[in-house]
């Protein structure tokens, strides 16, 4: 991590929050609303059931929040639920054909098939499909999306009332499916009546969100004179790739915040396609929003809402407290088959979840969501001191070295507990040094022994317009992160 600025605590007014903000808070946007109220505070799932109703996408992810070992409620947090105002999710481009339960014997006799489906605009030809041994099409569906180099892994495949139905997993206005006639290839094609008889199918190109957004939602919450203070969030609303990416685009330019976006489309994780959103974002460096890739499983299993909530139930007043998500397991969510589709190279930096006890969390410009989640709480907890201390002194703070050393006490206890948690540690500062001359050797020492340096420039040296508006000099600290240890090699030598 480089020594530039990356916490920036003004307490020239009073904090939107109390003191000691509950950092292990969470929030979801929702695009239900069952109440009135901009929010409401749950300790448990069974209270939002008894809101959304036990079969609410919003209670099963909720679910999965306090279902964890170590979840937001090891350290003292709630679940916040903010219903979104008049907002629809974006949907899914879908293919659906007629009845064609007649056509089983058609699949699997007659040789080999082939088949030409366009996802989201891409063609993707398959050949030599052998349907031989499917008994049923929920067999022909198992066949198709477990076909060699899982080409079909951008669908989901289902056979609902004699229909069968291909869904992309993209959303918006550029998420579509089709299936066309194949001029090449081996086999039978599989467009004519026979089989899946495209002349009498339906395709329907999916929509972008509408109503408002998360980026207007945090804003209006954030406004409210009752704010509940949350640091982790996520949504069940729908968004096209270019909403997430402005949304992520707001989250990091606050950088009090941690988005939690669950992805399942292989467009949108590849490193190796340009537009994608993991490429994009990590073009940007974005720390704040945290893709968790979930895809190939049919089924959403919330893993991101896991991993949310595994980390917000990170104990920082304990020693040893800080950890983070590498090699975590999670409860009630099943591990992706993301490594089958998608390699550990184009992958690239990524959160996912691929076997179970096995979370493997991303590094975004060297921070992982453990590190990114200790500055917050970092930044959190030094302006709620050093304003606690402005409230509870009985006499004024001077405008004096004194003054200021009353200040960076404060600072020092936070830091001393970031070292008793594990946040920092002691350790070489590497590269330029932020300081020079006769500073420059206590810089060193400092962070050798202490694991942070802190610094404030002289009273002597304030400008009079600072003095007269009260202003303390600036203070500066610096940090060492204590890292973890995610990768390990051990090598044995043995001679007889």
């Amino acid at each position: 991590m480089s020594y530039s600025p990356y916490l920036n605590i003004d307490i020239a007014t009073q904090p939107a929050q109390s003191p000691l903000p509950v950092v292990a808070n969470c929030l979801f946007f929702s695009i239900e609303k069952p109440f009135n109220e901009p929010f409401r505070a749950y300790a448990s799932s069974q209270m939002v059931a008894e809101d959304f109703g036990s079969e609410a996408e919003i209670t099963k992810m909720s679910e999965v929040v306090f279902a964890q070992s170590r979840s937001l409620t090891r350290s003292g947090g709630v679940l916040y639920i903010a219903p979104l105002e008049n907002s629809l999710s974006a949907t899914r481009g879908t293919f659906k054909t007629a009845d064609i339960s007649g056509n089983l014997e058609n699949f699997k006799t007659g040789g080999l098939k082939k088949c030409l489906f366009e996802i989201d605009g891409v063609d993707v030809e398959i050949s030599n499909i052998d349907f031989s041994k499917a008994n049923s099409f929920n067999d022909i569906i198992f066949i198709l999306q477990n076909l060699k180099d899982l080409p079909l892994a951008d669908v989901n495949l289902d056979f609902v009332n004699n229909e069968f139905i291909a869904t992309s997993k993209t959303y918006g206005t550029t998420s579509s499916v089709l299936i066309k006639t194949f001029a090449g290839g081996t086999g039978i094609d599989l467009e004519g009546e026979d089989y899946f008889d495209i002349a009498n199918s339906t395709a329907t190109t999916g929509g972008n969100a509408t109503g408002e957004t998360i980026a207007q939602a945090l804003a209006r919450v954030d406004g409210l004179s009752n704010a509940p203070f949350f640091v982790n969030f996520a949504t069940n609303l729908k968004m096209e790739k270019d909403v997430v990416k402005a949304l992520a685009g707001t989250v990091e330019a606050g950088k009090s915040k941690i988005f939690w976006h669950s992805e399942r489309a292989r467009k949108n994780l590849n490193l190796g396609i340009a537009t994608s959103l993991n490429s994009e974002l990590l073009a940007l460096k974005y720390k704040h929003t945290r893709i968790v890739a979930d895809i190939y499983i049919k089924n959403e299993d919330y893993p991101h809402i896991g991993a949310m909530s595994k980390l917000a139930g990170m104990n920082f007043d304990e020693p040893n407290g800080h950890t983070d998500l590498f090699h975590k397991g999670l409860v009630g969510v099943r591990p992706s088959d993301i490594i089958k589709v998608i390699g550990l190279i184009d992958l690239g930096v990524i959160s996912r979840y691929v076997a179970p006890g096995v979370f493997l969390d991303a590094k975004i410009d060297g921070v992982s969501s453990g590190d990114l989640f200790g500055l917050i709480w970092l930044q959190a907890t030094v302006r709620s001191r050093i304003f606690s201390l402005q409230t509870t002194t009985t006499t004024k703070i001077p405008q004096t070295e004194e003054g200021v050393q009353l200040i960076k006490n404060q600072i020092i206890d936070v830091l001393q507990q970031a070292v008793l948690n594990r946040f920092i540690a002691p350790n070489v500062w590497t590269g330029e040094k932020p300081v020079a001359g006769s500073e420059e050797q206590a810089f060193i020492d400092s962070i050798a022994s202490n694991g942070f340096y802190i610094t404030s420039n002289p009273i002597a040296n304030q400008p009079q317009a600072d003095r007269e508006q009260g202003k303390a000099p600036l203070i500066s600290f610096f940090i060492k992160l204590a890292g973890a240890i995610i990768s390990i090699t051990v090598l044995g030598t043995a001679q007889s």
